[in-house]
């Protein structure tokens, strides 16, 4: 819908694991009284704990609305496993919470329903309540993570005490401990500027040994040049590195650059980390499953390729008669 927008904090620097267990979101809908008489008003998906969500409203009794009620409802639109707590609250126009769920329950979404969370409220509450700002119903929206199980028996635990992430703050502010530069250029926008980064040598050693071995003659004077890996993706490798939790990372986005990465410069631990997300996101088709088995064998990532094995044996009259599958038999 055209008369929604989504607003959320933006991090500076890189936030404190207390507030990285923390989600705040505030969901605007404007033109709310014009809406009323839709079957559904819903946001776009956005993202959350590496999971993709969606909120919507159900307005005048439609659906899961009781009459005269308004339904607000969280849905979880990604697979996996995840749990967590949530808090609304609706405003009035002086600021004050008019509306909230004061539960301390924690919701446990499993990874193959689409589960939902949400609370109701009198449509003449929002109406007549003093809510609408100018026409716009404001929601707000905060997620606490709770104990998610989600692939916890095969992602590694980060390998650095967590007091080394200081160190990354450090390095920005140009610390002079930092002994080795590195230059990054983006492969895919030669118009985008070259970034400069700094790093320590000796966390380098510890958790990315082929990475530091590019930069053994090399001092924060002479800086190392990168050409094959976007800024953005060195620099969450960075951050892993420097034992930053992973919680804030897009792995929808980022997970196949981010395998890619940290199989080029050693950090296998991400590397691992990185394939199930990237499975969990991954959507096989009949015409891709050919190369993304191809990419997983040469990469040596099982849990892809048993993934692209088993869509494979699933839809095995299909695959065999596709424009990839009989490429790949003319090549051999």
């Amino acid at each position: 819908m055209n008369n929604y927008f989504l607003t959320n904090g933006i991090d500076v620097g890189i936030p404190p694991s207390i507030f990285r267990d923390h989600k705040s979101f505030t969901f605007h809908f404007h033109d709310f009284e014009e809406s009323l008489g839709k079957k559904l008003l819903h946001s776009r998906p956005f993202m959350s704990f590496n999971h993709k969500w969606r909120l919507a409203v159900h307005p005048e009794g439609e659906d899961f609305s009781q009459d005269r009620m308004i339904s607000i409802r969280l849905s979880k639109l990604s697979m996996g496993r995840i749990s967590l707590k949530f808090w609304f609250a609706i405003r009035n126009t002086n600021g004050d919470v008019m509306v909230e769920n004061n539960s301390n329950a924690i919701t446990h979404f499993e990874s193959d329903e689409p589960d939902a969370f949400g609370i109701m409220i009198r449509l003449s509450a929002v109406v007549d309540g003093n809510i609408l700002n100018n026409g716009t119903f404001t929601i707000e929206l905060r997620m606490i993570l709770g104990d998610s199980k989600f692939c916890q028996n095969v992602i590694p635990k980060n390998p650095l005490n967590k007091h080394i992430k200081g160190l990354a703050l450090l390095a920005c502010d140009g610390d002079e401990t930092a002994d080795v530069c590195f230059e990054v250029k983006s492969p895919s926008d030669e118009t985008r500027p070259i970034e400069r980064v700094l790093v320590h040598r000796l966390v380098l050693k510890a958790c990315a040994p082929d990475l530091a071995r590019l930069c053994e003659e090399c001092d924060r004077t002479v800086a190392v040049q990168l050409t094959d890996v976007e800024p953005k993706v060195f620099r969450l490798l960075l951050a892993y590195i420097y034992g930053d939790e992973t919680t804030f990372f897009d792995w929808e986005t980022h997970s196949k650059a981010l395998i890619d990465a940290a199989d080029k410069y050693g950090v296998n631990s991400l590397k691992l980390e990185a394939e199930v997300w990237h499975v969990n996101y991954f959507t096989f088709t009949v015409d891709n499953v050919v190369d993304e088995l191809l990419y997983a064998d040469a990469m040596t990532c099982p849990l892809l390729k048993e993934a692209a094995m088993n869509y494979i044996v699933d839809n095995a009259k299909e695959v065999m008669s596709s424009d990839s599958f009989k490429t790949v038999l003319k090549a051999e």
